[in-house]
């Protein structure tokens, strides 16, 4: 089933599909929210296909593209403003961007809000992640290659520029599991 269920989500992650709208992961009432045990939703990517060309925003809304970040491993981490589920992950990735700070590690978080760059700043700003940056794909473009269609997704790159691993929904980003497959050289393999 896995197998089956990974198949389908790396058909779509590099189809190349035309864009649709994205909808946002369910809203979660304050007694149901929960995070997944780390890696419950890892689905390896193999072998591991280069990130696209596309270039979306830097935190000064300027150009940028994944090759400005060869040589880093990469939590890529698709986010909007209005998913609750993207929002309750955040704290634990700024912990995680503490924790490996000038380490060869970056996360990438792509704010896919029509605000850009300067809507993802100032709501980073409000909440008082300082390690996580404003990057943003406003038009979609870079979401719509990859086929992104849900909220909150990240993609696992190396430091070759290669996509390892897709993560589907919220995750708790500072869990030592989660922190080995993110900071090992190999491909993380699922439980």
């Amino acid at each position: 089933m896995r197998f089956k269920i990974g198949i389908m989500v790396l058909s779509v992650l590099f189809a190349g599909a035309a864009w649709a709208a994205m909808p946002l992961a369910p809203a979660f009432g304050p007694n149901t929210y929960t995070i997944p045990a780390a890696l419950g939703s890892l689905l390896p990517i193999d072998p591991p296909k280069p990130m696209p060309k596309t270039v979306f925003q830097d935190p000064s809304g300027g150009p940028v593209s994944f090759t400005q970040f060869k040589g880093k491993r990469l939590v890529v981490f698709f986010w909007s403003e209005a998913c609750a589920p993207c929002l309750k992950t955040m704290p634990s990735l700024n912990k995680m961007a503490e924790r490996y700070a000038g380490q060869g590690f970056e996360v990438v978080p792509i704010a896919v809000d029509s605000t850009g760059a300067a809507g993802a700043k100032a709501l980073l700003a409000r909440q008082k992640w300082p390690r996580l940056k404003a990057y943003a794909d406003p038009k979609r473009e870079l979401a719509g290659e990859l086929g992104i269609s849900y909220l909150p997704t990240a993609v696992l790159v190396d430091s070759s520029g290669m996509a390892t691993a897709v993560l589907l929904g919220p995750q708790n980003w500072d869990g030592q599991d989660m922190l080995n497959a993110v900071m090992s050289n190999a491909s993380p393999k699922a439980k």
